[in-house]
């Protein structure tokens, strides 16, 4: 294999509101590469599974104070498991570093029903999950099983119908690429670079600080690094980026863990 080449890039800043006229400047078709990325705390998972398994419980107690317990218990983790899920989306994406990330319910679902991950179906189950979590949480009233099972499986299939249309853990981070690679074994992990080919926007959500930046080359080694803190950018901005930059993207994508993709953001130059 030919040696490395050194990459010799200069940083400049991003303006974001030059963004979205960066990408459309170019309507080529690019690659994708995806970041595999570390769920937030438990994950969504659990807090599911333990709503059906609530629920489920729920409705075999004779004891009307235990099918209670297990009805609230029901919803409240119901609840918590499409809250994870959006703010994992958010995460994945980068909005949740964005300058103006919404902190409300309301707004994260109105977020990602743009985004195209949630829809209407999805936006009143949690619309409705969050309702009835307040009359146990602010209201102290009961639950009854039929509105808990009726929640619980509404959820349910929402973060179903959500997770198959869109991994949740791979994240956005290349669109085009360059030269170069990478490999591992049991001594250490290779990486090297042999060149710019065009432009490449980057979506560093995992490097600190998270940033966005297009790669703009001069000659196979050397390029202008024109980068934005993602908490400079507003989340209209980034919506729009995302949009624009997945058009132009071809159907497949490759993918690496975090570690791989910071070592190759170091590999070519990227960080500083």
């Amino acid at each position: 294999m030919d040696p490395s080449l050194t990459p010799v890039c200069t940083f400049e800043n991003l303006d974001p509101d030059d963004i979205a006229s960066a990408i459309k400047a170019s309507s080529k078709l690019r690659s994708r590469t995806l970041v595999r990325i570390v769920k937030l705390g438990l994950g969504y998972e659990p807090f599911l599974r333990w709503s059906l398994q609530d629920v489920e419980d729920a409705a075999e107690c004779t004891d009307p104070d235990q099918q209670m317990r297990f009805s609230v218990s029901a919803v409240m983790n119901a609840r918590r498991s499409l809250s994870c899920l959006a703010d994992q989306y958010l995460s994945r994406d980068g909005f949740a570093f964005c300058r103006d990330v919404p902190t409300e319910a309301k707004g994260k679902t109105d977020l990602l029903v743009r985004r195209g991950l949630f829809d209407g179906l999805a936006a009143e189950a949690l619309r409705r999950a969050v309702e009835r979590r307040n009359l146990v949480e602010h209201g102290y009233e009961q639950i009854a099983l039929r509105d808990a099972q009726d929640t619980v499986h509404v959820i349910r299939a929402m973060i179903e119908n959500c997770v198959a249309k869109s991994d949740p853990y791979w994240a956005p981070a290349f669109f085009g690429y360059f030269l170069g690679g990478h490999s591992g074994g049991t001594a250490e992990e290779k990486h090297w670079f042999h060149g710019w080919t065009d432009l490449v926007f980057v979506l560093a959500r995992c490097d600190s600080p998270p940033w966005f930046g297009v790669v703009v080359p001069s000659s196979t080694t050397e390029a202008a690094v024109r980068k934005v803190a993602l908490s400079r950018i507003s989340c209209d901005q980034l919506l729009e980026a995302l949009t624009a930059l997945e058009a132009q993207s071809l159907a497949g994508y490759s993918g690496y863990d975090e570690h791989t993709f910071l070592r190759q953001l170091a590999c070519a130059g990227l960080t500083t």
